[in-house]
């Protein structure tokens, strides 16, 4: 079949042209065509009488002539001819349309050609668009698979480090950088699934004992990273960790020699572990256990002063009060010597002592009754004296002192004041309320007196009367000492008296040669030497007192009472004083 548009040929039965798409037009079949509107368009093979000739049959190689001139459709060889118009139309030789007919009227226009398909165009196009629409999807697509991979690299990565199987996301990271080779997230992970693994390194390291290994690995991971809280405390904990093995292992040195009764190396042993851990009990006990082993032995040999200087030790090691009560109960009773014989080896103490550093320390205490009412006053005196002495004869003494007497309401009857007084040979000077330096006068004897009184209430001990001794020592400043109780005759308390007259300005009894105290003497255990005397004065007569007070009043009537005078001396040290001279002096 032949195409009646493109005119190529194809095989019959197809309904449109492969090569151009139009309808396919069948054989014998002849498509209308129409003359012009004039004509009212009838077609060919059934034109009318007067209106134009019909035509049948196949229409091929027709000859027409154009309007005013022959026009030749066709090829010449059907020498077919249409004449002009307004002339007879002949159609030629060749096989005739019917009868031949003329046709005066106006000639018919050409029918329309029939339009081009676009067909193909459009299904170009679509396949464009498709292939166009594949390249951007696949593009897209591609782009979708490698941030899917990423993100399941990342989160697998990510499980894995929750996990502490470091290795395993450090793989997962890297396999992330393989779709974005700058991701933050991936590099990060990488980083600190390194820190984890050398965390974890320094860990198993500690855990297996390695702990100056362990020390060094958390010093590398802190050089990097300073402020990392997990190397921080990994270190400290691997230190924490050392210390205690190092404990157990000196611990166990310890119950050794323990077991082996070597009682002076377990002490030491112990004591090591207790400077690594003060409050480790196995030590404690362990300690205890050793000193009690070697009292024990002191005891039963009859060495009352090793056991007690042992037990001594003893207590100050371990503070544990069963020490305490071993010197009392078991010890002391042993000890304890003949009272006199304490007091004279007291007393050889003091005069063979080349120096010597106390405190005085007065309390007094009193209530006066006036015409306005009844006062209760309560006065001190604190003192320090410090002596350097040679053949039993002060080389040079200085004591300094403040001293005042208050009522309850916080008025002074005695006003507060300070004084210094220094003897140097055979001058005696004396600063009172840092008025400056005066020495003594042959009218005026105040410094004398300031230091002799001071020097004979320190050194008076061998007149204590009417002595007993504890039957156990006392622990005063860290020292075991005896305890000494007596009195001080009329007559031998003048001295204190004195004293307390003396710096208040205040007769402390008509006749000191009345007053009496108690005192009490402690007595190191071990040298005999004065360690402290608490003393309390009576029969204090202070009618002289009142009597002045009622004469500077213009009062009279008044009266004091309930007068008591407590001293505090406490023998600091015998150690060399040096030069005392005051540096204003």
């Amino acid at each position: 079949m032949i195409c009646n548009v493109c005119g190529k040929e194809y095989q019959d039965g197809n309904a449109f042209c492969p090569y151009c798409g139009s309808k396919t037009v069948a054989p014998g079949s002849q498509p209308q065509m129409t003359y012009g509107a004039s004509q009212g368009g009838q077609p060919y093979g059934s034109m009318q009488q007067g209106q134009g000739q019909q035509y049948t049959g196949q229409v091929q190689g027709q000859q027409f002539g154009g309007p005013g001139q022959g026009q030749q459709y066709g090829g010449p060889a059907n020498g077919q001819q249409y004449g002009g118009q307004g002339q007879p139309q002949q159609f030629g030789a060749g096989q005739p349309y019917g009868q031949p007919q003329f046709y005066n009227g106006p000639m018919q226009q050409e029918p329309p050609k029939k339009k081009k398909s676009h067909k193909g165009a459009i299904i170009a196009i679509l396949l464009v668009i498709v292939l166009i629409g594949c390249g951007v999807g696949g593009f897209f697509g591609y782009k979708w698979y490698r941030n899917n991979c990423l993100e399941n690299a990342l989160a697998d990565g990510e499980d894995q480090y929750a996990d502490g199987n470091y290795d395993k996301a450090i793989s997962f990271y890297k396999e992330a950088l393989k779709y974005d080779e700058e991701n933050k997230q991936a590099l990060d992970g990488i980083k600190k699934s390194e820190l984890g693994n050398a965390l974890a390194d320094a860990k198993a390291l500690c855990d297996k004992g390695s702990y100056d290994e362990a020390i060094a690995a958390y010093d590398k991971i802190l050089e990097d990273y300073p402020d990392n809280e997990d190397a921080t405390k990994g270190k400290s904990d691997t230190k924490k960790a050392k210390l205690q093995a190092q404990i157990a292992a000196d611990l166990e040195v310890a119950n050794g020699y323990l077991d082996s009764k070597d009682y002076e190396n377990a002490i030491t042993a112990y004591e090591t572990v207790l400077k690594e851990d003060s409050g480790n009990e196995e030590a404690k006990n362990g300690i205890v256990t050793a000193y009690n082993a070697i009292i024990d032995a002191d005891i039963a040999a009859s060495d009352y002063e090793t056991a007690m200087e042992d037990a001594q030790k003893a207590l100050k090691a371990t503070g544990d009060d069963s020490f305490q009560t071993r010197m009392d109960d078991e010890i002391s009773p042993n000890l304890i010597p003949d009272v006199d014989d304490a007091l004279e080896a007291a007393d050889d103490y003091l005069m063979d002592a080349t120096s010597l550093s106390a405190s005085i320390d007065n309390t007094i205490e009193f209530s006066m009754t006036m015409s306005s009412g009844t006062y209760d006053f309560d006065g001190e005196i604190n003192a320090s004296f410090k002596g350097a002495y040679d053949d039993d004869s002060i080389d040079q003494a200085y004591t300094s002192l403040e001293y005042y007497i208050d009522d309850n309401e916080g008025d002074s009857l005695v006003g507060h004041h300070s004084e210094e007084i220094f003897c140097d040979g055979k001058t005696f000077s004396s600063n009172y309320d840092d008025g400056g330096w005066e020495a003594d006068t042959d009218d005026n004897q105040y410094s004398y007196y300031g230091i002799m009184l001071s020097d004979s209430i320190l050194f008076d001990v061998d007149l204590i009367s009417d002595c007993t001794i504890d039957d156990t020592t006392t622990e005063i400043d860290g020292r075991q000492c005896f305890v000494i109780r007596g009195t001080f005759g009329a007559g031998d308390a003048d001295t204190l008296a004195m004293y307390a007259e003396f710096f208040y300005g205040l007769g402390i009894g008509d006749d000191v040669d009345s007053v009496t105290a108690e005192v009490v003497l402690y007595l190191d255990a071990e040298t005999f030497a004065p360690v402290r005397q608490e003393i309390v004065l009576d029969s204090l007569d202070m009618s002289h007192f009142a009597s002045d007070i009622s004469d500077a009043m213009g009062e009279d009537g008044i009266k004091v009472s309930d007068a008591t005078c407590k001293f505090t001396i406490t023998y600091d040290s015998y150690e060399d004083v040096g030069n005392l001279t005051p540096s204003d002096y």
